[in-house]
């Protein structure tokens, strides 16, 4: 699951709009956006089985920051300040995980 979250001035200003969108469509924005960052919200022990995107050939690196932690799948409590510390304000910010969940 893929997806993006960008500010909007619609309903709730404050909130941002967020769009699922494919692995394609993030490929793109990457490559396009200079400031978009891709973070890996999954857990080390997804990291490890299933791997992590190689953006290599954009010259940017896959932020990893988890938003649960095992065992027990608690809330990184971290995750909003990790997330700030990596993350470029105002650009395009694109998480994947698992399950969508």
């Amino acid at each position: 699951m893929m997806a993006t979250v960008k500010k909007t001035s619609e309903s709730f200003s404050s909130m941002p709009k967020i769009h699922a969108i494919t692995a394609h469509d993030a490929w793109t924005i990457l490559s396009t956006e200079p400031n978009a960052s891709l973070i890996d919200v999954r857990t080390p022990e997804e990291w490890n089985t299933v791997g992590i995107a190689d953006l290599s050939s954009l010259q940017k690196e896959v932020q990893l920051i988890s938003w649960r932690t095992l065992p027990g799948m608690q809330v990184n409590n971290a995750f909003a300040q990790e997330l700030t510390a990596r993350a470029a304000p105002a650009a395009p910010a694109l998480f994947l995980c698992r399950s969508g969940a």
